[in-house]
């Protein structure tokens, strides 16, 4: 048995929270015994849904606590005898591979889940960032991306070396959760599932709404934390806050959209598709990624209008709304998408024995 730990922010609704979920859920099939390790000193709304797929769980807030997470993360990586640390924390992710070196952990992978979630915003970050990235590299026995743009993210800037021992691997989604409906969702509901954050963009779903609302559409509906990027437009929009019904929000409704500046790879695209309903994306990185490889992914320029927007979202809708649904879902399983498939990926790139990444 090869024990894993993946060290994260908190248990949350995000994308790369629900996949690894997917993940833990058939790591068992590949003689993986999972350790999950969040430093937000809390473990999240998932935390349940974690334990019932058989992860251990451990916590320590490292922002007011960081001697604390630094001795109980060494000390859980050599009593538990950890073959491999996994961490998902962004550029972060190098402070926690040091820590699992010193701690003789034989494998250490940083996954990159985001295009540019710690952009330098002055020069001291840039520095900063620049360190996180090389010494990611010193640390590293392998980085993979969830996309392209998401794995060049790590590279270094300034120094002409990067990680040898790369991938892309898709976080994958899990089709068993997310499944069409036999029968169609709502055919005028919008639906956005995402955080609060400013690389989200989510201020611009009021426009969007209001114009569909002129187009005799529903509000959208927006899943995720109800931050100030969307509260101060409560007349024109639904906000659900966060939910645990994911799924069956999805395949209710007609359409996706997304509007973020920045997006890694973007799970939820491939939920919506798996669900079997059209999505409306900004051309991020990610959401390229996927529209090149399956259908049922429209791109749009966040510089088009609110009224541009609208449209498209209803003729994505309306040109998959007639017996489409399955042949949108029937492409995520078709280009590798599926948690079940990844996941043989990501054990014969950072645990397997017939790797060619060789440990460091």
């Amino acid at each position: 048995m090869t024990t894993v730990v993946h060290v994260v922010g908190a248990l949350s609704f995000g994308g790369a929270e629900t996949s690894l979920l997917g993940q833990v859920k058939r790591s068992r099939e590949f003689g993986v015994k999972t350790l999950v390790f969040s430093i937000s000193g809390r473990y999240g709304d998932l935390e349940e849904e974690y334990r019932s797929a058989g992860a251990q769980l451990f916590t320590s807030p490292l922002r007011r606590r960081p001697l604390r997470t630094i001795v109980r993360f060494v000390r859980l990586c050599r009593t538990s005898r950890v073959d491999v640390v996994v961490s998902h924390i962004g550029l972060p992710t190098a402070f926690f591979l040091l820590l699992g070196r010193i701690a003789n952990v034989r494998r250490r992978v940083a996954v990159l889940h985001s295009e540019g979630d710690c952009k330098a915003t002055s020069r001291l970050k840039a520095l900063q960032n620049e360190f996180l990235r090389n010494l990611m590299i010193l640390c590293s026995s392998v980085n993979i991306g969830v996309s392209e743009p998401a794995l060049k993210y790590g590279d270094p800037r300034w120094l002409p070396w990067r990680m040898k021992a790369r991938a892309v691997i898709s976080n994958g989604v899990d089709t068993d959760r997310f499944r069409p409906s036999a029968q169609p969702g709502d055919s005028r509901q919008v639906i956005y599932v995402g955080r609060s954050s400013p690389v989200k963009n989510r201020q611009r779903l009021a426009g969007i709404s209001r114009s569909l609302v002129e187009r005799g559409w529903k509000r959208i509906v927006v899943v995720g934390p109800v931050g100030e990027d969307v509260v101060t437009a409560d007349e024109a929009l639904i906000l659900l806050g966060p939910r645990t019904d994911v799924p069956e929000l999805l395949r209710d409704s007609a359409a996706l959209v997304l509007v973020s500046e920045e997006e890694g790879e973007g799970i939820v695209i491939l939920e919506a598709l798996a669900s079997g309903i059209p999505v409306v994306s900004s051309p991020t990185g990610g959401a390229a990624s996927i529209a090149s490889r399956t259908a049922g992914v429209d791109l749009l320029s966040l510089n088009e209008s609110d009224g541009i927007w609208a449209d498209r979202l209803i003729r994505a809708a309306q040109k998959h709304a007639n017996g489409e649904t399955g042949l949108i879902a029937q492409g995520v399983i078709d280009n590798g998408y599926a948690v079940s498939a990844v996941m043989g990926k990501w054990y014969e790139t950072y645990i397997g024995p017939n790797s060619s990444i060789a440990d460091s």
